[in-house]
This record gives C-alpha cells, sequence and structure tokens, in this order.
C-alpha cells in the first residue's frame, strides 16, 4: 500500500511522466514482460514508438522484500534496458544490508532522506520540471502514509523501532520447516513441540513493562517472555491457555504462569500483559526482556514491548483484553 500510495503522489507531481507499478496484482498478467505493458498503457501512439524502454526504475525494497527474487530479476531487467536504477529503501531496513547488484548503486531512504530528495533526482534524470509547492502538500501527505504503514504494519516493536517479525527466528524444538511466511502474519508450528524463539540467542534488549501481540488461535496458546533481572538471572513469563492459575505453578520454578482464558479459535485476537503488575513476585526487579518464546501451532502478526501502553496504536489497544495479575 505504500509503494502505492508513493505511485500516485508521483503521479500528480509528473503529469507528463508514466509510472508502472509493477507489484501491483492488475499490472501484469502471466507471462506478461513489464516494459511491453509500459508501451501499451501509453494511449499515444507516437510515444509508444519512441518509448522503448523505462528511463528510471525505483526498486522499493523493504525487510520483507528484500529476499524475494523478483526485486532482483526486475532491477537486471531494468539495467538491461539502460534505465538508471535507484533503490528506494521504504522502511528501517540498514543499506548495509543491500546485496549486490543493489549495493553498487546509491541507495535512498525514504524516511531520512525525504520525499523531495526522491523528486528531485527524478526530475534530474527526466529532465521535468516539478511545482515546489505541489511536492511539500504531497510529501505531506505521504509521511502520514508512511506513519500509519510503519504503526499499523506486521512486525516486532521494541519501543519505538519496529523490527521484522518475519526472519530471526530460532527452532528450539520440533521441526524447522514448521514456521512459514504468509500474507500477514507468521504461522509457528503444527503442534506443541514446535518451538521458536526471537531471536536466535535471547539477546533482545527491550522494554518489559508491557508485553502485547496479535495472534490467532489455532489450538492451545502457550508464549513465553523471558525477562532478565537485575540481579543478572532470568524468568519466564508464561501464557498459557492450558492454566487457569497465577504464579509458579511447577516445574520449571523459572516460569510465571499467567493464565489465558476463553480465547476464542481461529479469531484474531490482541492481549497485552501489565508485566510490572507481577514485578512484585520476583525476587529482583525486572530489567529488560531479552527474548520471546513461541510454540505452535499459532499465528502471530503483532508483538510489542514497549515501557507505556499508548505505544501501541489505539486500533489495537483499543480492542485488546488487557491482562493484569490480581495479587
Amino acid at each position: 500500500m505504500l509503494v502505492d500510495a508513493l505511485a500516485r503522489s508521483l503521479e500528480r507531481i509528473f503529469p507528463s511522466l508514466d509510472f508502472f507499478v509493477s507489484s501491483l496484482h492488475d499490472s501484469l498478467n502471466p507471462g506478461d514482460v513489464w516494459w511491453d505493458k509500459i508501451r501499451e498503457n501509453s494511449g499515444d501512439l507516437e510515444m509508444q514508438k519512441n518509448l522503448e524502454y523505462p528511463k528510471m526504475v525505483l526498486v522499493c525494497i523493504s525487510r520483507q522484500s528484500i529476499s524475494k527474487p523478483g526485486i532482483l530479476f526486475e532491477s537486471g531487467i531494468g539495467l538491461g534496458c539502460g534505465a538508471k536504477l535507484l533503490p528506494v529503501i521504504i522502511d528501517d531496513l540498514p543499506v548495509s544490508e543491500l546485496d549486490l547488484p543493489l549495493s553498487m548503486f546509491q541507495a535512498f531512504t525514504l524516511k531520512t532522506d525525504g520525499f523531495q530528495r526522491l523528486v528531485d533526482r527524478i526530475a534530474n534524470t527526466t529532465g521535468v520540471l516539478v511545482e515546489r509547492d505541489l511536492v511539500n502538500l504531497e510529501a505531506s501527505s505521504l509521511a502520514k502514509d508512511i506513519s500509519i504503514s510503519s504503526e499499523m504494519s506486521m512486525g516486532f516493536y521494541v519501543g519505538f523501532d519496529r523490527k521484522d517479525i518475519t526472519s530471526g527466528w530460532l527452532r528450539y524444538d520440533g521441526d524447522p520447516q514448521t514456521i512459514e511466511i504468509h500474507d500477514g502474519y507468521v504461522s509457528i508450528g503444527y503442534s506443541y513441540i514446535d518451538g521458536f524463539r526471537y531471536p536466535h540467542d535471547d539477546s533482545l534488549y527491550a522494554p518489559w513493562q508491557y508485553w502485547g501481540f496479535r495472534i490467532r488461535c489455532v489450538n492451545d496458546v502457550n508464549m513465553y517472555a523471558v525477562l532478565r533481572l537485575f540481579d543478572g538471572s532470568s524468568k519466564k513469563i508464561y501464557v498459557s491457555s492450558k492454566h487457569n492459575s497465577w504464579g509458579f505453578t511447577g516445574e520449571p520454578i523459572d516460569e510465571f504462569r499467567v493464565p489465558l482464558i476463553h480465547i476464542p479459535k481461529n479469531k484474531w485476537v490482541v492481549i497485552i500483559i501489565d508485566i510490572s503488575s507481577l514485578e512484585s513476585e520476583f525476587e529482583y526487579p525486572a530489567k529488560t526482556i531479552i527474548g520471546i518464546r513461541v510454540r505452535g501451532p499459532l499465528q502471530l502478526s503483532h508483538m510489542w514491548c514497549v515501557k507505556e501502553v499508548t505505544q501501541i496504536p489505539d486500533k489495537y489497544s483499543s480492542i485488546a483484553i488487557h491482562i493484569s495479575y490480581p495479587g
């Protein structure tokens, strides 16, 4: 949606230029070649005759898309056409993550480099003049789209920072193939023994006061937040739909059980745990969340580790099940 919003803004700023978004589902049919479709979509016959290849290819890259084969394939086609290639990073993906051939080119990060600089680059490449007032107006509108996309998109939120939730998992039990990436969520395991942790080495340094997640329960819910206490020891907050009691109710004694009662099956729900409400049960104060563990089968789209519950977008927090320790 963010790529589409970017393209629409550029179309309004450059009405004399044609923008073709190859990722839109209705842009291409199986077997179509995209530079041929650009020519076909140009209504002016003289333009079709003169427009042999695109002049510029904006390669929109995110944490989700960087591993997609189509990104490199279409980039290679663009280079083969003689087009100017500009990698445009649309989220918080570090430039250092770009591999060849994209790393050969000066990348542009939309959030930090600014929309106006992107417009200037296109204007210089195409020789088309722009209205600065219109650029400022579109920049303001696109900034809202970027903010909404950042707040609402699937991911792991550590305070105000967003991380990719589709990678960084490590199996600690079960079959490593049973974590699957879907459109809008991660599917973790087929059974209870399919266990994964994030990040792979329990080195997360995340706010611990509130832990939230958006899940779809397939069977039972079994999720863990691993806390580091100030004495250096660790405790696990075990949120489970299999138990109806709080506290250290069994082995191992490092698991503080949080009961999750009456969670509907096969329906998306948001859960927010007030971890600060149960800190008094630990020998030492909590310092940070160092890792997340999940046992399947479960579908997960969002997770938040935040200091204030207001850091979770109202779209989710307003419908969430809020859980606090009653002790």
